[in-house]
């Protein structure tokens, strides 16, 4: 778990997070990796963009296509007005993701809603890996500093997103 300021006055939490979903027979693993939360957003649209690497049929009244062909196969989106949807593809954001995409280290989702930045990052458990290997141990570090950096890559693209306004 990691708390603290990102860059004043914008506010960061970050954590390993597993969320479930409960279905008729048992709960059901919806999301399993890292959850980073970022407060204090100056942007006071209350429309909700996400940004996803996979479906979710509860929003399916909400999905919009991109105008950017490369990014429809990687991503989907879910806006709630046009007028956001509008804004994103008149943006550089959508090469700035797609980039960062490129790395080609985990998937990730954007969610940008009342003021906050939320980014799961779909992997396993970062702040507690397996270091009892010494041969893993350097690597395993590095590839995980390399995933916190996506985090922070993903949410400098959105704020400059977002400050476009």
């Amino acid at each position: 778990y990691i708390e603290g300021y990102y860059d004043s006055p914008v506010y960061l939490k970050m954590a390993d997070a597993t969320s479930l979903s409960d279905t008729d027979e048992s709960p059901v693993t919806e999301f399993k990796g890292l959850l980073a939360c970022f407060y204090n957003i100056d942007y006071k649209n209350n429309d909700c963009i996400e940004i996803r690497t996979t479906s979710d049929a509860r929003k399916s009244r909400h999905i919009k296509a991109s105008n950017n062909e490369e990014f429809n196969k990687e991503f989907i989106i879910y806006a709630t007005s046009d007028e956001e949807l509008a804004r994103l593809e008149n943006s550089d954001i959508q090469s700035k993701i797609l980039k960062i995409n490129n790395r080609n280290l985990c998937d990730f989702d954007i969610v940008i809603r009342n003021g906050k930045v939320f980014i799961r990052v779909w992997l396993k458990n970062i702040f507690e890996p397996d270091f009892f290997d010494a041969t893993q141990g350097h690597k395993t570090l590095y590839e995980h500093y390399e995933v916190v950096k996506i985090v922070f890559d993903l949410f400098d693209a959105v704020r400059e997103y977002l400050e476009k306004e």
